[in-house]
């Protein structure tokens, strides 16, 4: 996706013996060829009209798309290459290079993109054995348990995992994250067995002052997990009260420290 047509030309000439190519002006024009042509990697311009690059980008991961994003730009700018690969891109390539490194460029990422949905496809042929990461279980039930498991990795959506004690609801969690696009972040715990003030402060914080004995702010485990993965542990034996505030913020995406009236983004499986 390039807003100058000689650009676009250019990448065409250079790529179309070996791929087919579909090109777009715009990020308008571009979120339709997503969807009707559902492409096996994308060249993006960071300069463009409208919408620029790096916020099409981003809009891209927030939608769920993988597909793999390679950066062309005439900023050589050390900034602007961080934030796009700290958005998703797979590489970052400055205009002037020569075809012959595009070629490669293309070529490396479109095979690690092949290797990354055989490895995917290979796990699901795994848990459909019975073995998920360090867990096996022959049973039908396993297997099922380990399939949904393998496909809700793939979401950033909040999961509730349901067994008695012993039966490996932690070791589920932690495959699931590993498997996630939050693989890279942190893994959080909040264990049971805490009072309802402490686990309240625990899993919101506090600002300095809130209660006696608060003598500094303290972020919590939704805060520490912003980005990665919140593991609580045997939620139906907190009070109702912490209930329906982790309702709350697992609905709204939000949360307030004990002691404030700041609500912060959160964003976490």
């Amino acid at each position: 996706m390039d807003d100058e047509p000689a650009a676009r030309y250019g990448l065409r000439r250079a790529l179309e013996s070996k791929y087919h190519i579909a090109e777009a002006d715009s990020a308008e024009a571009a979120r339709d060829a997503l969807m009707t042509e559902k492409p096996d990697l994308v060249l993006l311009d960071v300069v463009l009209p409208g919408q620029d690059g790096l916020s099409f980008l981003k809009s891209m991961r927030d939608q769920g798309s993988m597909v793999p994003v390679l950066m062309v730009s005439a900023l050589d700018a050390a900034k602007t290459a961080v934030d796009a690969l700290r958005l998703g891109a797979a590489d970052y390539l400055v205009k002037g290079f020569e075809l012959d490194e595009l070629r490669q460029r293309v070529a490396n990422l479109l095979k690690l993109a092949s290797l990354e949905q055989e490895n995917d496809s290979l796990r699901r042929q795994l848990a459909t054995e019975g073995q998920f990461g360090g867990m096996i279980g022959r049973s039908e039930e396993m297997r099922r348990a380990f399939e949904i498991a393998d496909r809700v990795a793939a979401t950033d959506s909040t999961v509730l995992i349901l067994g008695e004690s012993g039966t490996g609801k932690d070791l589920l969690a932690q495959e699931i994250h590993a498997r996630s696009s939050r693989s890279g972040k942190a893994f959080v715990r909040e264990l049971r067995g805490a009072a309802r003030t402490l686990i309240e402060s625990e899993l919101f914080g506090y600002e300095r002052g809130a209660f006696t004995g608060a003598a500094q702010l303290r972020r919590g485990k939704f805060e520490q997990a912003h980005g990665g993965t919140l593991f609580l542990d045997e939620i139906g034996d907190m009070n109702p009260v912490t209930q329906a505030k982790v309702l709350r913020a697992l609905e709204n995406r939000t949360i307030e420290r004990l002691g404030g009236r700041r609500r912060f983004p959160w964003m976490c499986g």
